[in-house]
This record gives C-alpha cells, sequence and structure tokens, in this order.
C-alpha cells in the first residue's frame, strides 16, 4: 500500500500487534474495575457506594449481590479457558499462518466482550460461560505472536520487535483501568464493553488489510531497503531460508515438532517456571490490586482507575526500554545470549520479589495508599526488563518452535485458575493482614522461579530446533526445480543452471515468494554448508 510507504511494514506490524494485545489484555482490567463499581459482595456495597454516586455525574444504583465465589467462578473460567489453548495455539500457529490465528482470537474475543452487560442482567452463570470461551479465544495470542515474529523480525530486530508488540499486554490494562473509571463514572458502567468491542472491530479490519503472513508474501508492498534487509536475511541463514516452505504442507510440519526433546529440555522448563511466576504476578496487579485498593484504602471508582493504572504505565516503558538495552549488548556482544536473558531476567523479577515482599509488610504494620502504590509500580517497573528475559527466550532457544515453546510457557497461568481460590481464601475477610499474605505468597513463588531460571537458562539454539534436516531440504529443492522445469522450460533461472528455467520466460506470477530461496539453495547447495547450528554468540 503506498500510503504507508514512509513506514517500514515490520513496523506497523509491530505497532498493529501492540495495539491488538494493547486492548484485548485490556478487556481483563475493564472488567475487574466495573466488577468493583457494580458487584457488591459480603456487604460492600455501603461506603463505596456513597463515594462513587457522590462524586459521578451518571449515577447509576444497578448492583449484582454475587457472592465471592461467584465473582471468583468468573475470573477462574477465564484462566480455565486460557489454559487450555495454550499449546494447541502455538501448535496452531505453526502449521496455519500465525497472523491469521492472531486475528481470529483478537477478534473472537471482542465480540464476546460485548455480550457481557446482557449476561451479567441475567445470570452469573452466564458470564462465566463467556469468560471461559474468551480465555479459550485469547489462549491462543501470545503463542501467535511469537509464530509471527518468526517471520517478520530479523535476528538482530526480534528482541525489540517482539517486545514491543508484548508491551501491550502491559499497556492495555493501564489504559483500560483508566478509561473505565471515567466511562463507568460519565456515561455508565455498560458503555466501556461496547466501546472496548467497537475498537476491536475496527483493529480488526486494519490488521487483514496490513498484516501478510511473511515479508516474502509482500515483497512488492516493502520499501527498497526494508526488502533488502529481509533478502539479505535470508540468504545469511540458509537454515532459515526454507521454513517459511511449511505453509505448503502444514501437516508435515506439525508431525515434525519434536514433543519428546522439548519437554525434556531445562532451558525450555526455565522459560515454563519463569512465564508461570509471571503469570501469577499479572493477574494478581490486573484483576486484584483495584480490590486491594477498595479494601485497604477504600477510594472511589476515579481513583480505583487512576492509581491501578500507574504500574501498567511503568511496565509498558521498561518493556520497550529493556528490550532496545539488551538488542544494543547482544549487537555490540557486550555480553552473551544466555548472560543476557539471565541477567534481565532474574534482576528484573528478583527486586519485584523483594518489593513485593516489602509491600506485605507495610500493609499489615503502616498501611499507606501513596506508598503501597508507588513501590507496586516500581516493582512492576522492574518486571519489564524480566520480558528481555524469558520472554525472548523462545526465539533463541527454537526460532521454528517458538510459538511452541511460548504455548508451553503460558500453560504457566495455571495460576490463575488458582489464584481466585488463594486469594479469596486469604482476603476472605477483606483486612489488611490478609492482603499481606497474598503479596508475601507471591513474593516467595516468583522468588523461587528466579533461583530455578538463573540455574537451567539458556540463549542458545537447541540441537533439536529446525523441524527438516539437510536431506530434507535437497528433497523440497528437487520437486520444486522440478515443478517449475516441467512448467515453464528450458534457459537459466535466478543463476540456477540445473533447473532449466529462462530468467525472462518465467512467469513471476506462478514463482511464490517464499519458494525462491529453494531455487537459490537448489543451485548453491555443494556450494555452502548446512549446519544445525545458528548461534551468534
Amino acid at each position: 500500500m503506498a500510503w504507508c510507504g514512509w513506514v517500514q511494514r515490520r513496523y506497523l506490524v509491530s505497532f498493529l500487534s501492540f495495539l491488538g494485545l494493547c486492548l484485548s489484555f485490556g478487556l481483563r482490567s475493564a472488567l475487574s474495575v466495573t466488577f468493583t463499581d457494580v458487584v457488591k459482595t459480603n456487604g460492600t456495597e455501603g461506603s463505596h457506594s456513597d463515594a462513587l454516586n457522590s462524586t459521578c455525574p451518571a449515577e447509576d444504583n444497578f448492583t449484582l449481590p454475587w457472592s465471592t465465589d461467584e465473582v471468583g467462578w468468573v475470573f477462574t473460567a477465564y484462566g480455565i479457558g486460557y489454559i487450555i489453548t495454550q499449546l494447541p495455539g502455538g501448535v496452531l500457529a505453526a502449521a496455519l499462518p500465525a497472523h491469521r490465528v492472531f486475528c481470529a482470537a483478537t477478534v473472537i474475543s471482542f465480540a464476546l466482550f460485548a455480550t457481557i452487560p446482557t449476561m451479567m442482567k441475567i445470570d452469573w452463570r452466564l458470564v462465566v460461560v463467556i469468560r471461559l470461551l474468551q480465555g479459550l479465544s485469547e489462549g491462543v495470542q501470545i503463542p501467535a505472536q511469537q509464530g509471527i515474529w518468526k517471520e517478520w523480525a530479523p535476528e538482530h530486530e526480534k528482541n525489540k520487535l517482539s517486545l514491543v508488540a508484548l508491551s501491550g499486554a502491559y499497556c492495555g490494562p493501564a489504559i483500560a483501568m483508566l478509561l473505565t473509571g471515567f466511562v463507568n463514572c460519565h456515561l455508565g458502567w455498560e458503555w466501556i464493553f461496547y466501546i472496548y468491542s467497537i475498537a476491536g472491530g475496527i483493529w480488526g479490519i486494519l490488521w487483514v488489510l496490513i498484516v501478510f503472513k511473511s515479508p516474502y508474501k509482500a515483497l512488492h508492498r516493502l520499501g527498497q531497503k526494508e526488502r533488502e534487509l529481509f533478502e539479505e536475511e535470508r540468504r545469511k541463514k540458509h537454515a532459515d531460508l526454507f521454513t517459511s516452505v511449511q505453509s505448503a504442507a502444514p501437516q508435515e510440519a506439525v508431525r515434525a515438532i519434536p514433543f519428546k526433546a522439548i519437554l525434556t529440555s531445562f532451558p525450555v522448563w526455565a522459560v515454563f517456571v519463569a512465564g508461570t511466576t509471571r503469570s501469577w504476578v499479572l493477574l494478581l496487579v490486573t484483576n486484584y490490586f483495584s480490590q486491594y485498593l477498595e479494601n485497604v484504602y477504600n477510594p472511589n471508582i476515579i481513583e480505583v482507575g487512576y492509581l491501578s493504572s500507574l504500574p501498567f504505565f511503568v511496565t509498558t516503558a521498561t518493556v520497550c526500554l529493556g528490550a532496545m538495552i539488551a538488542d544494543t549488548c547482544l549487537k555490540r556482544r557486550v555480553v552473551s545470549r544466555t548472560v543476557a536473558r539471565k541477567l534481565f531476567n532474574c534482576v528484573g523479577f528478583g527486586v519485584e520479589a523483594s518489593i513485593l515482599c516489602l509491600v506485605g509488610f507495610m500493609t499489615w504494620y503502616f498501611p499507606s495508599k501513596v506508598a503501597a502504590v508507588t513501590l507496586i509500580g516500581i516493582s512492576c517497573g522492574a518486571s519489564g526488563f524480566a520480558a528481555s528475559g524469558y520472554q525472548a527466550n523462545p526465539l533463541d532457544l527454537a526460532r521454528d518452535y517458538a510459538s511452541i515453546l511460548m504455548g508451553i510457557s503460558k500453560l504457566g497461568g495455571i495460576g490463575g485458575m488458582i489464584m481466585p481460590k488463594v486469594v479469596g481464601a486469604l482476603t476472605s475477610k477483606g483486612d489488611a493482614f490478609g492482603w499481606a499474605c497474598v503479596f508475601w505468597v507471591t513474593a516467595g513463588l516468583e522468588m523461587a522461579g528466579v533461583v530455578f531460571y538463573a540455574i537451567f537458562a539458556s540463549g542458545k539454539q537447541q540441537s533439536w530446533s529446525n523441524y527438516r534436516d539437510a536431506r530434507e531440504l535437497e528433497d523440497d529443492s528437487a520437486r520444486l526445480s522440478a515443478r517449475y522445469q516441467h512448467s515453464v522450460g528450458g534457459g537459466r533461472a535466478y543463476g540456477a543452471p540445473n533447473l532449466g528455467v529462462s530468467r525472462r520466460t518465467i512467469d513471476e506470477s506462478y514463482v511464490d515468494d517464499e519458494e525462491r530461496p529453494l531455487l537459490w539453495y537448489a543451485s548453491n547447495r555443494e556450494e555452502h554448508e548446512f549446519t544445525d547450528s545458528m548461534t551468534l554468540y
């Protein structure tokens, strides 16, 4: 598209990925803040409701007298659905175009979100069903993102592009908390559901128009500089030249996945453990920070939205900053890739765990709203640097299976099923000590994850990471050579004398952009040595 020629396409893909995750993850926080306003459990309606009606022009006396267990099931249902589709989502993103998987999952979630206000008025069980379906849909998003960046990220930019996109998962809750507090106060609690659903529909249209499976599917749409970049990127890595052929035979790619090697790899388990502890902390801050503020400090709905959003804005900034610092260190070879991943992950999560432990003591002994928000903001900011550790790690270990590895790591979101019960049990009285225990448990789990990652993590590409070996690649190149020779006729093709295809007579529309590297490989395979390892550091 000529209108976006001044912006390199991979940056547009990163921005739209950021926006999609920003909106999608915002749905969770929007629902959480709305529940703080509308759902009154265990007789909590009094003071908070009065504070709300005294400050908001759009007074709405609608309340839902749901029990703590019923509210817990709403959040638990989402966690169950989210876990179920993590690994299948990774496999799906490896077998099908990842950009389509991501788009479909995101748009479906927005459509379901629009039905929640109606379901809330009918029965809480219907809300549980909708949240379960949303979890099933959104569970494939992060694994699909890894599949997208397998195609769209040059080696020296994969950390930056993927993490800028994933930072939308942190920015989304911040924007949602601010927006939800304002919308609920001035327009009414139902409007936030419709605003997000409409925004999601617009995003889906933009994604379909702009994003393709890979840059090699849209070479004519790229600028000259970006086209040369991706062509050079292909030539530098012979193994990576051919992984995109899996689109021609997706079933073969799925059969070739070495699940045994993946599941017995300690570096993969290190990513899983880090993802597990991260999911626990993120769900705590996303779903329960507003409830913590209400129980301990009793602010009004606008204050809840404002205060709850601050940690996420800080995290968004540090995720992007950490990605740029990590890419710079790796590009200049300041540290090895393994050291970089361990350093960013352990420092980020280690600092966060220490501060959360301090917040627990502060909540119990000397509660301070300003101090609590400040400390949690700092802890979340520190955790943003850890994204350059475990979240970027799957692309290091196995670029072809990055979506599957991320799906495995997100299985750690099983904490989303357990957390509502744990938090509900510890905070059943709504007192400060119960919330202090929540922070202590969280800090302990996160610190255990830091130790495990420090011991077992790796930044090296694993020996099982290529789903095709040299013989399979040669078979593919021979097959394609024969096809072109049969279809076109004699001559030379792209510098490949043995193919007998004329550069002038070949039909350009017939040659798939993703298969051209195989032609190049067919003519040069004797001059180049295939290697299983592409580790740069």
